[in-house]
């Protein structure tokens, strides 16, 4: 377990350390924990959005506690808590140091390999630092290192997946999507899918998503992208880099999605619709047309936030009117 000297190291020079108890940066921390349940060997983080974070930082036990320059804590009664050391981040940057601690000395470490019960196909590519779990069934398809793919998980032939994926029980990648032609006679033709799904580098996505195959080519995640639970995303769309797509998101065949946009939780987003870099589109929206960059839209039809606010302005005085 790391001591707390360990952890100012891996921080960097910007984060000072205030002792508490002498030898603070011996203090060996155990676990990370909440505010709230802070004890004896934990580590913890307060920052200045928290809602009354300063009379919680004055209520916690844990060891060693991560705090924003501008919250102020009574070192007595700190020390009365058992508290040991405090860590000050640069502004803003306390959850994120939180959460890297997390990620470099808390982290649950998966060893590499195939489990037994899951179904490769002969012709897969798989990095042999490549980790799928239980019931996975795993087509002709290529796996970048240090990918973790867990428990029944299905690959479709055709996908190519990154380095450093990570990929959650009772995902589908590369099934069909919806593509079908009525013809004359009122009957459903299917388009049949040749294309495949691209991946790439340090995507993750949720539990019990869908990503389609594209039809005659790629669809694509881009690097970096974070994919949460119950998303849908249709054949031949192609999400950027660095993309948020929160629940039960739903992104029509074709689309298109700018670089650093956040996608709310149930977004509907139209097929064919082009939405631009660092766009944030609001909860429940429906996009039903194409968005510029750096925009902010909600509502259904979505609109920029300014035009909403005016359309509930209008509304309210409606309302006041009977």
């Amino acid at each position: 377990m790391p001591r707390v000297k360990e952890i100012l190291n891996f921080l960097g020079e910007q984060h000072k350390l205030i002792a508490i108890v002498a030898n603070a940066e011996e203090i060996e921390v155990t676990a990370p924990s909440t505010l709230a349940s802070g004890q004896v060997g934990s580590i913890t983080f307060c920052t200045g959005l928290s809602k009354d974070g300063a009379k919680q930082l004055q209520r916690s036990a844990a060891s060693a506690i991560l705090v924003d320059p501008e919250i102020e804590w009574d070192i007595e009664q700190l020390k009365k808590n058992g508290v040991g050391a405090i860590l000050v981040s640069p502004p803003k940057q306390t959850r994120l140091d939180f959460i890297r601690i997390i990620r470099r000395f808390f982290d649950k470490k998966l060893v590499p390999g195939i489990h037994p019960s899951s179904v490769v196909s002969p012709g897969a590519k798989i990095h042999p630092s490549v980790t799928i779990g239980p019931l996975c069934s795993i087509g002709e398809v290529e796996i970048g290192e240090n990918t973790v793919i867990f428990s029944g998980v299905h690959v479709y032939d055709g996908t190519q997946i990154g380095k450093n994926v990570r990929i959650h029980s009772g995902t589908v990648i590369g099934a069909d999507g919806y593509g079908y032609q009525r013809n004359d006679d009122g009957i459903l033709e299917k388009f049949v899918h040749l294309g495949g799904v691209i991946i790439e580098d340090d995507v993750e996505i949720g539990a019990n998503s869908c990503i389609d195959r594209g039809t005659l080519e790629n669809t694509r995640v881009g690097k970096g992208s974070k994919i949460d639970n119950l998303v849908h995303i249709s054949h031949n769309v192609q999400i950027g880099d660095n993309c948020a797509i929160i629940a039960n998101a739903m992104i029509g065949g074709s689309a298109v999605i700018g670089d650093s946009t956040w996608v709310a939780p149930s977004v509907s987003i139209r097929d064919q619709v082009r939405v631009g870099r660092g766009v944030t589109i609001g909860m429940g929206s429906v996009v039903p047309k194409s968005i510029g960059d750096s925009l902010t839209v909600l509502g259904s039809p979505a609109r920029d936030i300014d035009g909403y606010r005016r359309m509930h302005l209008k509304l309210k005085a409606l309302e006041n009117e009977d």
